[in-house]
């Protein structure tokens, strides 16, 4: 009687099983193909462990030949959903915050005192450097915190995309603009 079979008919110390014929493969798995540590591979390894179960249970699961590649798919792609999750929940944080942390990690202790006012002014003036529709867009989106789809519609673009295109293109400006004036400055 297969795994499956014997998952069907309610016998739980299949899953033990299925743990102990699939565990190692499926941690070294992830842990050389993704970004995972061990302790999160392990996390995921028994996410997915659940997962085949309540498959096998539903019977949304028949035939598998290779019981190890199925569960280190199942794997890979619970761990794919928890990566996008984190990377769409990190591209929500503002570039402008992103940009001060980062800009605020490379500096030493004894300089962040002065650095709000030092950051404040040289962005004021690369700002000022920026074209009209870029100081506008940027308006928009950071100090008046409207939606792209209020800045599409102020600044007449097609649709929110391109006005997330324009933004991105003007605050990426706008960081080099920072740069060089840094370099000038100090």
């Amino acid at each position: 009687m297969s795994l499956i079979d014997r998952l069907r008919k309610g016998d739980v110390e299949s899953l033990a099983l299925l743990v102990e014929e699939c565990k190692e493969v499926c941690l070294k798995h992830l842990v050389k193909k993704t970004t995972c540590n061990y302790e999160e591979a392990e996390d995921i390894f028994t996410e997915a462990v659940v997962v085949f179960g309540e498959k096998v249970v539903a019977g949304k699961v028949e035939n598998v030949i290779n019981v190890k590649a199925y569960m280190t798919g199942v794997c890979y792609n619970l761990w794919l959903n928890v990566y996008k999750q984190k990377q769409k929940e990190e591209s929500r944080e503002p570039d402008v915050e992103r940009f001060f942390y980062e800009y605020m990690d490379h500096q030493p202790v004894d300089k962040i005192s002065n650095l709000r006012e030092r950051l404040y002014d040289i962005s004021s003036r690369a700002i000022e450097s920026l074209s009209k529709n870029c100081k506008e867009i940027i308006r928009y989106f950071y100090l008046e915190e409207r939606s792209m789809t209020d800045v599409a519609a102020l600044m007449g673009f097609a649709n929110e995309k391109v006005a997330k295109v324009s933004k991105y293109k003007c605050f990426k400006r706008l960081r080099e603009q920072v740069a060089l004036l840094e370099q000038r400055t100090y």
